[in-house]
């Protein structure tokens, strides 16, 4: 996240494969949702991104993040891979 200018982001919009959900405990609503935007501070944010996310099966995932300026419009987009495992099931 730190090869671009974050300066000129307002916020950012992720956007999930299906079968990923947002995990977020006090919003339970969000598992439901395919994309998410949050306004953005850069000074919180460094090589990690602030959201818990599962998946339904095992595997790598593809995640798209879009950089939005104060009015909306695309700064830049990222794709970022991450290796997901799906919850145990009690048998």
């Amino acid at each position: 996240l730190k090869s671009f200018d974050q300066s000129r982001i307002a916020k950012s919009t992720i956007e999930l494969p299906e079968g990923v959900i947002f995990e977020v405990e006090d919003f339970p609503e969000l598992r439901e949702r395919r994309s998410l935007t949050l306004r953005w501070f850069p000074r919180a944010v460094g090589e990690d991104f602030p959201i818990v996310l599962s998946a339904r099966e095992s595997g790598l995932k593809v995640v798209r993040v879009k950089f939005l300026d104060a009015n909306g419009s695309l700064v830049t987009e990222r794709a970022i891979r991450i290796n997901l495992l799906a919850p145990k099931r009690n048998t």
